[in-house]
């Protein structure tokens, strides 16, 4: 049987939009049916209801507005969610670096032994790596070819989670996209390969690593050919922005699509054809056998160009996991859950111009080494939000 051509449902071919979302008509209405009964909330909930699958928005608008009121009043669930997928961005714990605690000391008092359930730690594949970097020779991005880092897609920091952290990750996921688009996302890093498959991964070169850590930019996919061995993006720079805790959820969000650089010099060059990268431009991936070394996954892919936006949008990329440590408790509500959140203006979510970007707070040129980044992140819990208080904004602060 013939293969066919696989594409992701965009107009990326013709028109290079870094969010086609935000001219979607329909949306507006939603969110402006939403926000009579919630008229502000903060720029991470913001964020995903803009870039939300638009029928999970419209279940949302159906919903009773006790519902709706409750729903985008919990934003701690979506803060949660975003800092987890941020895994690769946050000082989240690398599950295979972490060291046992100390034994305690042995007690002579006779005590009853307590059944402790261990989940396995999950271990970095060596052999995959060394696949992904003979099928990929040079960065994704710049084709540069040293250094050269090996970037998951889906986090591995998402594997060394607790189930239940795991479970409610993609449980908050379903409430704003698609649940077959979910499963598509689900079905090729929870195999019992996890995240250690070729299809979860791409080289980058170490500048370029850094800035998809930050969300700095983001991939939209767009075809993969026929034979399967070649695999086509736009790659789009996503401006600084910075967290609000409140913003008019009728605000426009504002994602140019054509940047050629971000911050103060922040830029990157095609390093074949000495050019520099701008927003819209296509990045061509390539194997030369995709039955051992098959390229990215669209449906990854797809995720990514979601939540790398949601995360760069927001603020929440340069949000560090301390501040939202909390000790209230969050759980998720059944059915629907408590969640959602319209979006914001362009004039809101600022450009933070006056600190550079940072990955341990330095940054090299492209043309420079940057040594690989083996730094453990660790997890935190979201904090509780304050109740919606007037059109006063508070921008976080930053270390």
């Amino acid at each position: 049987m013939a293969s066919e051509k696989r594409t992701i449902d965009i107009t990326a071919e013709s028109t290079p939009v870094a969010a086609i979302e935000l001219i979607e008509i329909e949306r507006a209405e939603l969110i402006t049916k939403l926000s009579a009964v919630v008229p502000y909330v903060d720029s991470v909930t913001w964020a995903i209801l803009w870039l939300a699958d638009i029928e999970q928005l419209k279940s949302l608008a159906s919903l009773p507005v006790g519902t709706i009121a409750s729903t985008l009043n919990s934003p701690n669930p979506y803060i949660r969610l975003l800092l987890s997928w941020a895994g690769r961005a946050r000082s989240m714990e690398d599950p295979e670096k972490n060291e046992l605690p100390p034994s305690p000391p042995v007690s002579t008092i006779p005590q009853k032994r307590k059944a402790q359930s261990k989940e396995p730690i999950p271990r970095r594949s060596e052999k995959i790596r060394n696949r992904c970097i003979e099928r990929d020779e040079y960065c994704a991005v710049t084709k540069k070819d040293e250094p050269v880092e090996v970037a998951h897609i889906y986090p591995f920091s998402m594997m060394g989670r607790p189930r239940t952290e795991q479970s409610t990750f993609w449980l908050v996921l379903s409430n704003f996209w698609q649940p077959e688009r979910i499963e598509q996302w689900k079905k090729v890093v929870l195999g019992p390969e996890g995240t250690e498959v070729l299809e979860n991964m791409l080289c980058l070169s170490a500048d370029c690593h850094s800035l998809w850590d930050m969300a700095r930019f983001a991939l939209q996919p767009m075809e993969l050919s026929e034979d399967k061995k070649v695999l086509k993006a736009r790659f789009f720079w996503l401006p600084v922005a910075k967290y609000l805790k409140n913003i008019a959820i009728t605000t426009r969000p504002s994602l140019p699509s054509d940047l050629k650089h971000i911050g103060r010099q922040t830029k990157l060059f095609n390093c074949e054809t000495s050019t520099q990268i701008c927003s819209g431009d296509i990045i061509t991936m390539q194997t030369a056998d995709p039955e051992t070394h098959p390229l990215p996954s669209l449906e990854l892919l797809g995720m990514q160009w979601v939540l790398t936006r949601v995360l760069g949008m927001s603020g929440a990329a340069d949000i560090e996991p301390e501040e939202w440590d909390s000790d209230s408790e969050d759980s998720l509500a059944p059915g629907f859950s408590d969640r959602f959140a319209p979006y914001a203006p362009a004039d809101t979510i600022i450009p933070d111009r006056s600190r550079p970007l940072r990955r341990n707070n330095k940054f090299s040129n492209e043309n420079q080494p940057l040594s690989r980044s083996s730094t453990s992140r660790s997890p935190s819990k979201a904090a509780a939000m304050a109740p919606l208080e007037p059109p006063t904004e508070r921008q976080a602060s930053h270390p």
